[in-house]
């Protein structure tokens, strides 16, 4: 069995379990998005990846305090200057990863 299956496995679970969280708790509100939209709108169904990822970077040698995921996710760009990434990897003033997590069902 692969080290990593349970963590994979829990990701899995945690994305399916939010996504109906927050299709759920979508149908309460008065301004609703349609279709299957209202289950991804809420932004937190791909967190369990994103603590995967960062597992694996930490496994690999990357110091927690070169991760952000929850403050500090802006980069200077042209393209799209209020973008933020969903994981950023900076390390001695060095970029290393600048990562979106995307969910297709």
């Amino acid at each position: 069995m692969n080290a990593h299956e349970d963590q994979v496995r829990e990701a899995v679970r945690r994305f399916w379990a939010t996504r109906g969280r927050q299709a759920s708790t979508q149908g309460q509100r008065t301004n609703k998005d349609r279709g299957a939209r209202s289950a991804v709108t809420g932004g937190r169904q791909m967190n369990g990846f994103v603590e995967l990822v960062q597992h694996l970077l930490a496994e690999a040698g990357v110091p927690a305090t070169a991760m952000y995921s929850t403050a500090k996710l802006e980069l200077p760009g042209w393209f799209r200057a209020e973008k933020k990434w969903d994981l950023l990897v900076l390390h001695e003033d060095r970029l290393l990863a600048s990562i979106e997590f995307k969910s297709q069902v």
